[in-house]
């Protein structure tokens, strides 16, 4: 295991990776693999329907088999046990049903369309969800964004997050509350949800995801000055028009404190401590550090103690993350890990170190205290530890996603997408000889700046790594 000895601050350029902008389609063969697996699942607990909840925010379950998005409305999916595909839709979505060949049969549900525009050409929900095959004595699995725990709620089989309005019609038709289950885990159970076990098309998106959040983060990096507003440095991120997963986190001295504010007129001043963060559909890249050149810029405190005390032991613990996790290691073992190295009273983290990523930007986690859940081929996941300092100090970050691939799964992005397999092997050859950081066979990097942490930003030249 490293320790915090075995880091140094030195001399490191920003390798080139290409952006992928060529972002590979799902086949309608894969969302009607997905339909037929989901229908299997819900066989064998004894359901007769899924229902599908999505919205502009909670967009990933909803899309993993419509093939599409939803913008301004909410929507619905009904899956039954023969396969079948029914969406009920508003005004503006209404037509998207047509984007994938996946959905037979498409309702107008004008209830969910924005307020004021018309509502005199459609049913009732009720009477549209009788049309979808719906009715009494039906048991219906409803999976919209989060299932709940027994420590959390009495009865979490029967506890929602889709809107209560919604709930309350299909409890209505189905015959009482009682027939409805809250089969969420389905698909973001972090051991056996189908949405962690990604086809390869869906794997060579993540890199392509990837490529454009870390090149944007290395953009603004490479041009932020003293002086110019987190506004300004706004104009860096750029999305390509792949959809943002959260807005662009970017913060600078006292309100890097709120870690998941919005950009505003703020200026960057030299001293002070210095936060971004950008993710779109299957990635987040974030960098945090001081707006300065050297220690000795830092204000209020030593920068040269702000690396010995929590940089090094950070990146310690960010090294021994990347070298442990693989095919088979359980989040127990990466969070004693990473407890052991940097340990959690003392460095203020409390959120999972490391979790699931996929078009929402936290599908689950595997990593947590005790955990017996194995790290398996096809998962996508974050390098996402937090420190939270209780000192003078600013905290310090490195996020960036990895791809599991077994040999199958590598042969495969090799013979199907060349161009990504190449980055991928560069980014892993990068982090060994650059780094000192060496993956395990199955382990790939997406990050077009991997594992590069540069404390002080305005010093574009050096960074941290393994003696």
């Amino acid at each position: 295991m490293h320790k915090a000895e075995k880091v140094c601050y030195g001399k490191i350029e920003n390798p080139y990776f290409p952006i992928h902008l060529d972002l590979p389609e799902i086949p309608e063969k894969v969302y009607r693999k997905r339909v037929a697996r989901l229908t299997e699942k819900i066989k064998q607990r004894n359901l007769t329907h899924v229902v599908i909840y999505g919205d502009r925010e909670h967009n990933a379950n909803f899309s993993y088999f419509s093939g599409f998005d939803l913008s301004f409305e909410e929507g619905l999916l009904i899956i039954d046990t023969q396969n079948n595909v029914s969406a009920i839709l508003g005004n503006e979505c209404y037509n998207l049903s047509k984007y994938k060949n996946i959905i037979q049969k498409t309702f107008l549900s004008q209830s969910f369309s924005l307020p004021g525009q018309p509502r005199a050409q459609s049913d009732k929900l009720k009477n549209i969800l009788a049309k979808t095959g719906i009715r009494t004595g039906s048991n219906i699995g409803i999976i919209d964004w989060k299932y709940f725990s027994k420590e959390e709620t009495e009865n979490p089989e029967n506890t929602f997050f889709m809107p209560h309005w919604i709930v309350e019609n299909i409890a209505d038709i189905a015959g009482g509350r009682d027939r409805l289950h809250n089969v969420t885990d389905i698909l973001m159970h972090s051991e056996y949800g189908m949405r962690t076990d990604n086809e390869i098309e869906q794997l060579a998106r993540y890199e392509c995801a990837s490529s454009v959040v870390s090149s944007g983060i290395s953009n603004l990096l490479e041009n932020i000055k003293s002086g110019m507003s987190e506004i300004e440095l706004g104009f860096y991120l750029n999305n390509y028009g792949i959809p943002l997963s959260c807005h662009k986190f970017i913060a600078t001295g006292e309100k890097t404190k709120y870690t998941l504010a919005r950009p505003s007129n703020l200026r960057i001043k030299t001293g002070d401590p210095f936060t971004v963060g950008f993710g779109v559909f299957g990635a987040l890249s974030c960098r945090s550090g001081y707006a300065a050149t050297n220690p000795e810029e830092i204000e209020h405190s030593s920068g040269q103690q702000y690396i010995e005390e929590i940089v090094k032991p950070f990146f310690a613990a960010v090294s021994n993350w990347y070298e442990t996790i693989g095919i088979g290691i359980t989040g127990g073992k990466i969070y004693d890990i990473i407890e052991e190295c940097l340990p959690q009273k003392q460095f203020g983290w409390f959120l999972n170190p490391g979790h699931l990523i996929a078009e929402d930007e936290w599908l689950n986690s595997p990593i947590f205290q005790n955990s017996d859940i194995k790290i398996k081929n096809g998962m996508a996941l974050q390098m996402d530890i937090i420190p939270a300092p209780e000192n003078l100090f600013h905290s310090t970050n490195v996020e960036d996603g990895i791809l599991i691939m077994d040999e199958s799964l590598c042969k495969e992005m090799q013979k199907r997408f060349p161009d990504i397999w190449n980055s991928l092997i560069r980014k892993k050859q990068f982090m060994r000889e650059n780094l000192g950081i060496s993956l395990k066979p199955e382990v790939f990097p997406v990050s077009n700046i991997p594992g590069i942490l540069r404390p002080f930003i305005f010093e574009k030249h050096k960074a941290m790594m393994l003696k």
